[in-house]
């Protein structure tokens, strides 16, 4: 099977960039296990060539946005290398409706992955989010022949738009890199892990530690990830920092913390709480979007704004040690459902479905 994936932005390898991943996790399992051909369409970022053979998959990138954007250029291209299936990712960005028109002027099936985000942090998002709806993002959802969702709560959201053929396939996480190999750190270890910004909540996870941290000496704080609020909450507490990881540094260090806080303002998916969950690690996060669906059994939730709430379910779990370890199985076996085979699997039953 041939098959042509539009996206914002394709490394062939685990990156920094959500997006990036489940177009990789997938394309690597279409290649490995079914031999399909596969070309990318992305956008050049940090250098990147335009040109490139990786892992058995064929990468053609734009230079420039502007270029990126250019519908004809991409439809050219589709057509020298005629697809059995267009797949196009991310609602609101110009890639998936390139991916969308190649298809449509080809008639060939296109399938879209929403990885769909409501627009609740700025006026201006939501402005945005406003035009590309009604111009494009409203259009690709009722005429692909499947829309892939994450979860429920994606599906739900996107419904609010318009009625499309939604089928629920959860997000990939890389099986080979997130994977239970517990270590025991001596202390007990806390970790938020993300960027440090408002709506990540990782202001609220250093007001909390530290609070927690004036009244014992036995409990260690770790911090991953970077962004503008490092400063301010590097004067909070004696917090370890740690930034420009690996996939297979931050995946150590889950295994080898004990508890993972989240205290995030919305998720469509939540990447690192599924990463935790494969690794053993519970959760303690915010009820909100998808994150109840993506934590499961595997750890505790909070309403958003209960932070007192989330500091007396940390200080539980801090001395609770077997309520931890039974999270941490009850995690692993959860996530097994977002293993990049298994949801890979699914994806190519839906290629099969609809493949003319």
């Amino acid at each position: 099977m041939k098959i042509s994936i539009f996206t914002t932005v394709f490394y062939p390898h685990h990156s920094k960039f959500g997006i990036s991943n489940i177009a990789y996790l997938l394309a690597r399992n279409m290649t490995e296990r079914h031999g399909s051909d596969i070309t990318v369409y992305s956008v050049s970022v940090d250098g990147q060539n335009l040109s490139d053979i990786s892992c058995g998959m064929e990468v053609k990138r734009f230079r420039n946005e502007i270029k990126s954007f250019n519908f004809s250029h991409r439809m050219l291209l589709c057509k020298k290398n005629r697809a059995d299936i267009v797949h196009s990712f991310h609602y609101g960005y110009f890639p998936a409706t390139a991916g969308f028109i190649s298809a449509k002027k080809m008639g060939i099936p296109h399938v879209f992955t929403p990885a769909y985000h409501p627009p609740i942090y700025t006026s201006p998002k939501k402005v945005l989010s406003w035009c590309y709806n009604i111009s494009q993002g409203v259009h690709i959802l009722k005429h692909s022949e499947k829309v892939l969702v994450f979860n429920n709560s994606e599906k739900e959201a996107l419904q609010r738009h318009v009625e499309g053929r939604y089928e629920v396939s959860s997000c990939p996480v890389d099986r080979k890199i997130f994977c239970r190999a517990r270590k025991e750190a001596g202390k007990i270890r806390i970790g938020f892990i993300g960027p440090m910004l408002p709506w990540k909540g990782a202001g609220i996870a250093a007001d909390i530690f530290s609070e927690i941290q004036k009244e014992r000496d036995d409990v260690e704080f770790v911090f991953i990830g970077f962004g503008h609020l490092e400063k301010e909450i590097r004067k909070k507490g004696k917090f370890r920092f740690h930034k420009d990881l690996s996939a297979e540094k931050i995946a150590e260090h889950m295994n080898s913390m004990d508890i993972l806080v989240a205290p995030t303002k919305y998720e469509s998916f939540g990447y690192i709480l599924a990463e935790a969950g494969m690794c053993g690690t519970p959760v303690i996060s915010t009820n909100v979007g998808a994150v109840p669906e993506t934590v499961g059994p595997g750890g505790i939730l909070v309403n958003y704004g209960d932070w007192n709430g989330m500091r007396r379910q940390i200080e539980y779990l801090i001395d609770d040690g077997r309520k931890r370890k039974s999270l941490g199985k009850k995690a692993v076996k959860h996530t097994s459902r977002f293993r990049d085979d298994v949801v890979s699997e699914k994806i190519y039953r839906v290629y099969k479905s609809v493949a003319l």
